[in-house]
């Protein structure tokens, strides 16, 4: 069981691939770590692209009355 989020998924992927190689002997088939670092890099990927996303709507947010005055709406 991990934790959920950003943050806890790179923390779950650091540990997995960060604190050495890990092997078979580990428990962890290398046909699952080659599988499991491609995925962990693919995350890694569209996560960096999320946050551009994210900015990029801060901005233009920033920019637009009606964003901001749709925001006042509770």
């Amino acid at each position: 069981m991990a934790a959920r989020g950003r943050k806890a998924l790179a923390d779950l992927i650091a540990k997995l691939f960060n604190d050495g190689d890990v092997t078979e002997a580990d428990g962890l088939p290398a046909l699952a770590h080659r599988t499991l670092e491609l995925l962990a890099r693919q995350v890694a990927e569209i996560d960096g692209k999320i946050l551009q996303l994210e900015k990029e709507l801060r901005a233009w947010h920033r920019e637009n009355d009606a964003s901001q005055r749709l925001e006042t709406i509770r």
